[in-house]
């Protein structure tokens, strides 16, 4: 299941945020978006974590929690195959 992180800072890393969810779920990647050189100080990231029961178990433990001082956002991420990950 993939999950969207919204309202990361610029400087967390793909290894950070795998290492903040892998205590909810064994994580199969973790892409970050957004452009570190725009105007817009944060960042997001799709993680694909392993089961449903893993996800909304990630969910409910860091949807509006700080994280690197900051409040993110986890929601499990919208079904659109349009979207795929540079280079796929």
């Amino acid at each position: 299941m993939r999950l969207f992180i919204g309202n990361l800072k610029r400087q967390v890393t793909e290894s950070e945020l795998v290492q903040l969810l892998s205590q909810y779920g064994e994580i199969s990647s973790a892409r970050l978006g957004g452009s570190r050189y725009s105007s817009d100080p944060n960042i997001f990231a799709f993680v694909d974590i392993e089961s449903a029961a893993s996800a909304k178990a990630a969910i409910a433990g860091l949807n509006n929690t700080m994280y690197l001082e900051q409040v993110i956002t986890v929601t499990e991420a919208k079904d659109n195959s349009k979207w795929k990950y540079p280079g796929q």
